[in-house]
């Protein structure tokens, strides 16, 4: 692993222009290869473990990964992919080392595609998109009525929860 950070860029900013939108990305590490694997570097205090971590790539990090890449691409860069090294803030300091399969970034790309749209019609028509004007009527989730039920049926058949 510490090969990886070798032979290129700390907090290389990559500026790019798609049509009439301009981006910017700051990529933890860019290696000097153009088909090198870029890195981002997180450190949490929570679990790094794979299975702990998988949950904030999805949600939080793979559609960084997808902008990032993007910008590399636009500017004729070929990476193999990117990855996030993920380390722990307290001792021992485990690390772990992600990637997003190819269905989450293709699903981060649509994001980014849609925001970028956004985005543009936003300069357009000098109006950002905002909340809705209603109220929001939040349901239960399949899993909550799932779990209602097998609790009714726990206490009806008398055990102890």
């Amino acid at each position: 692993m510490k090969d990886a950070l070798e032979n290129g860029h700390s907090e290389a900013t990559v500026i790019w222009k798609e049509k009439d939108i301009y981006c910017r990305a700051r990529v933890d590490f860019l290696p000097e290869s153009p088909k090198g694997i870029p890195i981002d570097l997180k450190f949490t205090s929570l679990s790094a473990a794979p299975l702990a971590f998988s949950r904030t790539i999805q949600k939080e990090y793979a559609t960084q990964a997808a902008f990032y890449l993007r910008g590399l691409r636009a500017l004729g860069e070929k990476p193999k992919g990117f990855r996030f090294i993920v380390t722990e803030t307290y001792a021992p300091y485990c690390t772990s080392v992600f990637e997003c399969a190819p269905s989450l970034m293709e699903y981060a790309d649509a994001l980014i595609e849609e925001g970028i749209q956004r985005w543009r019609k936003a300069i357009k028509t000098n109006k950002l998109p905002s909340y809705p004007n209603t109220v929001c009527s939040v349901e239960a989730t399949p899993w909550m009525m799932a779990e209602a039920e097998e609790k009714r049926f726990i206490y009806k058949e008398g055990f102890a929860a």
